[in-house]
């Protein structure tokens, strides 16, 4: 049963929780600036926001501008993003946003405002991914979250078929 921002507000009290509406967390990181932990909502404010995100701490520190970390630095494993099925023909692989259920699609439908629906990448996908492989569009395509940084051996669910 899905509780209301200020019922969620109410549960983490003691640790001092704040919320975020997530449409501005995620313009924060879409525009490349800073994720702005100090300007928190109420849950007025928060109003008919889909989403939003509490953060409980009593470390006051948190609270402020967080710089965006720069998308190209890769600490993990290349991956194409799961929600992205893969047909590779060739040199070249045809990417297609497909959402998992209805329900995912309704409830993060949101990623269409930095996933296109489709996208023709000239890289041989089969293999382990080299930000090399994607020359100078690399950048571009891990901001865009395309491309994403994953923990070693992460296995996608069963969205991504990377056929």
């Amino acid at each position: 049963m899905t509780l209301t921002p200020a019922a969620y507000r109410d549960l983490f009290a003691p640790a001092q929780p704040r919320l975020f509406r997530d449409s501005d967390l995620l313009g924060d990181i879409l525009g490349h600036t800073a994720i702005d932990l100090s300007r928190d909502v109420t849950p007025e404010q928060a109003g008919d926001e889909p989403s939003v995100t509490l953060v409980a701490t009593r470390d006051a520190t948190v609270f402020r501008k967080h710089q965006v970390a720069d998308p190209g630095a890769l600490t993990g494993e290349l991956r194409v993003n799961p929600l992205y099925r893969i047909e590779q023909r060739g040199a070249q692989a045809s990417l297609t946003l497909t959402f998992p259920t209805a329900e995912y699609e309704g409830e993060f439908g949101a990623v269409r405002r930095y996933l296109p629906d489709t996208l023709t990448l000239d890289a041989d996908l089969r293999g382990p991914l080299q930000p090399s492989q994607f020359g100078p569009a690399y950048t571009d395509l891990r901001r865009r979250r395309i491309l994403l940084d994953t923990p070693p051996q992460y296995l996608p669910g069963p969205a991504a078929n990377g056929s």
